[in-house]
């Protein structure tokens, strides 16, 4: 068995091997034919060539005999010269094989694609115009034709067919040229559809008049289809170009003439001009990389306030948990009920009490487990309290008119009312005046904190709120002398320690119109700096050390104006530069800040224990701190931008926006009368008609909004079509066309001065290859006389 299977193995190896021997005799025939192939096509190329090879030494021969008849003294040079094209037939020759050998080596199988036939070849001709004569060249109009290109045709041929086509007689000084305008003087007489597809050029073709005295070409050398035998004939005009070109150089004198004549034609072209710069002496240069408002110093201490602000900011306010508290109180005193009066739907007296009544009631009182009210979420601190502010009785303008009654419109110290009607039922009239005069700015007025209030305590349900309320609602506790009506509560927040004060406000004029101005929930930290808080002592420490880092703005602020430059003179104007309005900005805010805070110093426990407790001058001051902590925040940001100074691109960047803003505030400031004027016509033209029409600000914000497209014309047309037709023309001809314009004209002109002075500091650093503006500006920074020293020796 062991025998057997030895003998089977060995069959099935000896079969695999007979498998590879057919394969490769399979092989071996197929490359066999391949080489037959090829060496058949090379023999018929060759008998090509012997035949063309043949004609050319016939024509030689004729040439030569003619010659020998007429010119008998130039035998030896007849024979040198047929010697010469005799050896250049075979070079010739012999290149062609190997070219096509080369191509079939690199086509793989040595097999040209015959499938691709260009059936008709694109003839261009330019009458009149002879080669090299450019201008005519360009001015022409050429005329085209479609050739049929059988395969055997040749650039004579198409040449002659072309001559006869457009009846051309002299066909000796025509000449053909390929798309790209090169000569085809080699490949006169060879196949035009090889030629295509060997040279991959496209099947265009120029006819052109011959002109053998042209100094120039259409076509650059290393653009023609031309063979290396032939490139020497263009040598004659390279050199010419040469010699053309390099008499039209740049003569610095000449130029200088030149320049110094146009000044005296065209005014002011001196301000184009280059003006050399000074590294170590140039103004800007100094206050760049030595001066005190850019240095190294300034921008660590400028670094240490951004640090310190972004933490306040941070640690005393978290924008996304007050926007969602915020978002979610707004949302149910709004609303209410499906049922219930929103908050802005409110349009009388009668709307308010239903508001009250229905909306905000079930909200702030209702203890329903499945109820989503405020009490079931958050404590509510004290009692909800409604005031609300009068007018005193006037006389009416007609005095016969019965069962009519005249208020004060607007609110103010002297037409207040202060007494109450009824001291006996302290909620029914109730003066309040103990709390000092804040101003409550309104839509219809501002108001102060007097006025009559009702305290409803935070352990009674919604049924006992609505039936107290319902008998107030009895009395006409609000009345047409009802100005204005305010809602306040205090919500305690015990996981963050944060209090909020609900503020809803809705004013009502003497028309018994009602208004909902305002509805707030403002979160608010009640305490700053607790003792017990180990953050609050660390904060306070931060704080104290961003007010030690301002005062070092203030001696920038005041050496700017008083200390001597290297001059010996003092220059008073600085101290309203950009710099220093920043320097003095960040100082005095810092310094209110650190002030307000102390404001916020009311422990929680001490506002839980309190029945009422008003919040608005702690929200005032809170609100104060955060926002100027973030002005803060952006001037600091804006102080750090110009400290980039001392690179060269920035610099140069800054240097244009400076010179743009500065032109620009002087036209604003021209261009702002106009603007008033137009805020008073439309205040008077849709101010009675349109809502955002009703006050200064609202004109103005509504003017630029309807500049850009925001408002809809339409409701203007129907106001007043002739006002708006007048207003469209005054605003958009007048102010937005002639203002963008002057924008593009400010900052074209002022990127014209700074390309100047950015081209002239290139120049002087290029001479000044020691001069490194960062280097300059951190060692000044650190040691002023090693810098000194420095520059002595560099001098």
């Amino acid at each position: 068995m062991a025998e057997n299977q030895e003998l089977v193995a060995k069959i099935k190896i000896q079969t695999q091997e007979l498998e590879e021997l057919k394969r490769n005799c399979e092989k071996i025939e197929e490359e066999n034919e391949i080489l037959r192939e090829h060496k058949t096509r090379l023999a018929d190329q060759l008998k090509v060539k012997e035949k063309e090879l043949t004609d050319k030494r016939i024509i030689k021969d004729n040439v030569a005999n003619k010659q020998h008849r007429h010119h008998k003294d130039d035998v030896h040079d007849v024979e040198r010269r047929e010697k010469e094209l005799d050896d250049w037939i075979k070079d010739r020759l012999t290149d062609l094989i190997k070219g096509d050998e080369e191509r079939k080596s690199i086509q793989g199988e040595g097999e040209k694609d015959l499938s691709v036939v260009i059936p008709v070849v694109l003839v261009r001709y330019v009458p009149e115009v002879c080669d090299g004569d450019l201008d005519a060249f360009d001015k022409a109009d050429p005329q085209e034709a479609f050739f049929k290109l059988n395969l055997g045709i040749t650039f004579r041929q198409l040449k002659e067919t072309a001559c006869e086509f457009w009846k051309i007689d002299d066909m000796a000084n025509m000449g053909l040229r390929a798309s790209n305008y090169a000569l085809l003087d080699l490949y006169v007489d060879e196949n035009v559809h090889e030629k295509i597809l060997d040279l991959r050029m496209p099947p265009e073709f120029w006819l052109f008049k011959l002109n053998r005295f042209a100094k120039k070409s259409f076509t650059d050398v290393k653009d023609c289809f031309i063979d290396s035998s032939i490139s020497g004939q263009f040598k004659i005009n390279t050199e010419r170009k040469k010699a053309e070109s390099k008499s039209m150089g740049y003569r610095k004198s000449m130029h200088k003439k030149a320049i110094d004549k146009m000044k005296g034609v065209y005014k002011g072209l001196e301000s184009y001009e280059k003006k050399m710069i000074n590294l170590k002496n140039d103004p800007k240069e100094k206050e760049r990389t030595k001066g005190k408002q850019g240095g190294f110093i300034t921008a660590v201490i400028l670094f240490i306030i951004l640090f310190i602000t972004m933490i306040q900011l941070l640690l005393r306010r978290t924008v996304p948990e007050d926007f969602w508290v915020q978002a979610g109180l707004n949302a149910g005193i709004v609303k209410g009920s499906k049922t219930s009066m929103s908050f802005f739907n409110i349009k009388n007296l009668n709307d308010t009490n239903e508001f009250i009544q229905y909306t905000l009631g079930p909200v702030f009182f209702n203890r329903d487990i499945l109820a989503s009210s405020i009490a079931n979420k958050y404590y509510i601190s004290g009692s909800l309290r409604i005031r609300q502010v009068k007018t005193k009785e006037k006389p009416c303008f007609i005095g016969n008119i019965t069962n009519l009654i005249c208020y004060e419109y607007d609110y103010n110290s002297a037409t207040k009312e202060t007494s109450g009607k009824n001291k006996n039922n302290t909620w029914e009239n109730y003066h309040s005046n103990l709390e000092g005069p804040k101003i409550i700015i309104g839509e219809m007025g501002s108001y102060d904190n007097s006025g009559y209030y009702i305290d409803f305590p935070n352990n009674i349900n919604v049924e006992e709120f609505q039936n107290t309320y319902q008998q107030i609602q009895n009395t006409s506790w609000l009345n047409p002398s009802t100005r204005a009506i305010f809602i306040t509560c205090n919500l305690y927040l015990p996981n963050s320690k944060q209090f909020v004060s609900i503020f809803v406000m809705v004013e009502n004029n003497v028309m018994g119109q009602c208004y909902p101005s305002r509805l707030e929930s403002r979160v608010i930290i009640t305490d700053f700096y607790d003792k017990n808080e180990t953050l609050d002592t660390v904060m306070l420490a931060l704080e104290i050390v961003r007010i030690f880092f301002a005062f070092y703005f203030v001696y920038l602020y005041i050496s700017a104006g008083l200390f001597k430059d290297d001059d010996e003179k003092r220059h008073l104007s600085n101290w309203f530069s950009v710099k220093n309005i920043a320097n003095l900005f960040v100082t005095v805010m810092i310094i209110a800040t650190f002030a307000f805070s102390f404001k916020v110093n009311t422990p929680p426990g001490d506002i839980l224990q309190e029945s009422y407790y008003d919040l608005g001058d702690l929200h005032y001051y809170y609100s104060t701190c955060i926002l100027i902590n973030a002005w803060v925040l952006l001037i600091v940001f804006f102080r750090i931008i110009l400290i980039f100074r001392f690179s060269t691109t920035m610099n140069l960047y800054l240097y244009t926006l400076d010179l743009a803003a500065k032109n620009i505030i002087y036209y604003i400031m021209i261009i702002i009368p106009i603007i008033v004027g137009l805020c008073v016509l439309t205040a008077h033209m849709f101010g009675p008609f349109d809502f955002y029409y009703r006050q200064p600000k609202l004109v103005a914000i509504s003017n630029m909004l309807f500049a850009i497209g925001y408002r809809k014309i339409d409701d203007f047309l129907i106001i007043s079509e002739a006002w708006t037709i007048a207003f469209l023309l005054v605003y958009f001809f007048v102010i937005m066309f002639f203002l963008f314009s002057a924008f593009l004209g400010i900052l074209m002109d002022s990127y014209r001065i700074s390309e100047l002075r950015q081209n002239c500091l290139y120049e002087a650093l290029k001479t000044d290859q020691s001069y490194k503006p960062w280097k300059i500006w951190i060692s000044n920074s650190f040691s002023r006389c090693k810098c000194k020293k420095q520059e002595n020796i560099e001098d």
